[in-house]
């Protein structure tokens, strides 16, 4: 079993679902301009399962509509301040050619992001410090959205 850690955008939520889902779920909940995001952390063998689970129980509370499943983005300055090393180090390992080489940018946006789940999996691959939190890799965040988009499209059917 492990623990992992989803983000869902959802709709804007009122001020009363959101101190429910506080009370009810391990959560982090956010507003970015107009898109609201709530992170939660769940156990569970299967990341899609354990999506599939939380999403049920989201929108078990009234108000919530879970839209996608969010990508956890990091720029070079996020991959430094979240393993507490120097940005330098980064580039350095970036720039290493091994056998385990750094993951290659998610998206060239801004510079370059990065999808901390290939960098967390990077790091316990090269024997760093990692978290022990799981987040979707790829593939596992398409299955999440294709289960969303065809979860929404049998409802409207």
């Amino acid at each position: 079993m492990g623990q992992f850690e989803l983000i869902f955008a959802v709709n804007d939520l009122p001020d009363e679902t959101v101190l429910r889902i506080h009370e009810d779920f391990a959560v982090f909940t956010a507003s970015f301009g107009g898109l609201t995001v709530v992170s939660v952390t769940a156990d569970g063998d299967d990341v899609v399962d354990v999506a599939r689970r939380t999403v049920r129980d989201l929108e078990a509370v009234s108000d919530i509509h879970v839209m996608r499943c969010c990508e956890d983005l990091m720029t070079l300055a996020d991959v430094a301040d979240r393993v507490e090393v120097a940005e330098d180090v980064v580039s350095q390992w970036m720039r290493e050619e091994t056998e385990h080489p750094f993951p290659k940018p998610y998206h060239l946006v801004g510079g370059g992001v990065w999808l901390w789940s290939e960098v967390s999996e990077w790091l316990r691959e090269t024997g760093r410090r990692a978290d022990s939190v799981r987040q979707p890799s790829p593939t596992e965040l398409l299955q999440i959205n294709l289960w969303l988009v065809s979860r929404s499209s049998a409802v409207q059917a």
